[in-house]
Parts: structure tokens; C-alpha cells; sequence
């Protein structure tokens, strides 16, 4: 049983890597909004589906927010986007938690070993702020978080809320700026540019912050 469990998860591994080498050769921003808008109606629905599953694979989800912006304004792709969202996180969250912390402890070796640390001995409430925080940035991989976040003890409730508050910010200024882009010479474009650096700017400096914060405090309570 445990070594079909374990060529599960080789397989599925393989998987992942595969169809993570093939969509990142094939998709781009044009092939995603040009396919998708050829459905019409069904639109939304394939949109829905394609964030559901192309994240999985590590397709850039930044990607799919402007294209969200571009085909359905600022409110419809919030309501498609945040659908997509919660689907694909529920997934790549349990694959996470079934493929186990050695398949993915490689991905974060090179993240500072506190913070690693952290990831796999905090309590609930600490993990909740740490990917909340995580979760502001957009710097940081949505597709790593989620396949982490796995492996770790937060629990699937916390983790979808800090995964649904935490996208907000970011969201909004995708998708403004992937509306705003139909009109690059227009001041709302110009405004929706600042808009998105002042988000990875203030977002990362608020993160880096909290998170040497965190590891002192980690460290210290490791030492008592």
C-alpha cells in the first residue's frame, strides 16, 4: 500500500513537471486572451476552468488577472477571477498535503532557513498572518504558496481565508490595469501603472518587515 501511495505520488510528480515544461512553452498573454475569447458566452466558464487548472502546472496566474480585466472589466473578472482562484487553491492545496513535505521542501531550500522553518513548526495562528502576509505580495509565486501551504499544518478553512483576503489587494490592481490597458495613452492607464508599483513595493517592504520580524520572534521562543 505505502509503495503505491509512493508511485502515486512519483507519478503525479512527473506529471506536474511535464505539464509545467509544456504550458510554459505554448501560453503566453495573446494565446490566453485570444482562446478565450473566441467562446463568446461561454467565456467566463472557460476562463473558470483554465485558472482552475493552467496554475497547477505553475502557468503565471498575473497572466490570467489582466486577461480577466481585458475581457470582462474590473467586477465580472473580480467575481470569475476569485472563482477560479478558490477552485485552483483547493487543489493545488491538497496536492500539496498528499505529495508531502519532501517533494516540495526542495522548492523553498533556497528561502532563508527561518522562514522554512517557520512554514513547518508554527501554530495556526502564526501561519495564518504568515500567508496572509504572503499572500499581499505579488512578487511571491501564488502557484508555490499553494502547493506549501500543503505541507504545512494550517488547516484548509484558515488557509482558503487567507487565500480569498489576501488576493484582494493585488486583484483589483491586475484587473484595473488589465481594463485601463485598452487605452495605453489614457491617464487612467498611466494611474493604473503607479497603482501596480506602489503595490509590489509597499506589499514587499511590508512582508520582508513582518517576516525578519517573525523569524526573531521564532528564534527566540525556539531558544527557550
Amino acid at each position: 500500500m505505502k509503495n503505491l501511495k509512493n508511485l502515486t505520488k512519483i507519478i503525479i510528480s512527473l506529471l506536474i513537471l511535464i505539464g509545467s515544461i509544456f504550458i510554459i512553452k505554448i501560453a503566453s498573454f495573446e494565446s490566453l486572451r485570444n482562446w478565450v475569447n473566441e467562446f463568446g458566452n461561454s467565456a467566463p466558464i472557460v476562463y473558470i476552468l483554465l485558472y482552475t487548472i493552467l496554475p497547477i502546472f505553475f502557468f503565471p496566474v498575473p497572466i490570467f488577472v489582466l486577461v480577466a480585466g481585458i475581457l470582462f472589466g474590473i467586477w465580472n473578472g473580480f467575481i470569475y477571477t476569485m472563482i477560479g482562484c478558490t477552485l485552483n487553491s483547493t487543489i493545488m492545496f491538497y496536492l500539496g498535503r498528499f505529495l508531502g513535505q519532501d517533494f516540495f521542501e526542495k522548492l523553498i531550500s533556497k528561502i532563508q532557513p527561518n522562514l522554512k522553518n517557520r512554514l513547518l513548526h508554527s501554530e495556526q495562528k502564526s501561519l495564518f498572518y504568515l500567508f496572509f502576509i504572503l499572500r499581499l505580495v505579488p512578487l511571491v509565486s501564488y502557484n508555490l504558496i499553494n502547493y506549501v501551504a500543503g505541507f504545512t499544518k494550517i488547516s484548509y478553512l484558515n488557509y482558503i481565508i487567507t487565500t480569498i483576503l489576501g488576493i484582494i489587494p493585488g486583484m483589483l490592481v491586475f484587473l484595473n490595469t488589465g481594463d485601463k490597458s485598452l487605452n495605453t495613452n489614457s491617464s487612467e492607464f498611466i494611474v493604473s501603472i503607479f497603482l501596480l508599483i506602489a503595490l509590489v513595493l509597499v506589499s514587499t517592504v511590508f512582508a520582508k518587515i513582518y517576516i525578519n520580524r517573525g523569524n526573531d520572534d521564532f528564534d527566540n521562543n525556539s531558544n527557550i
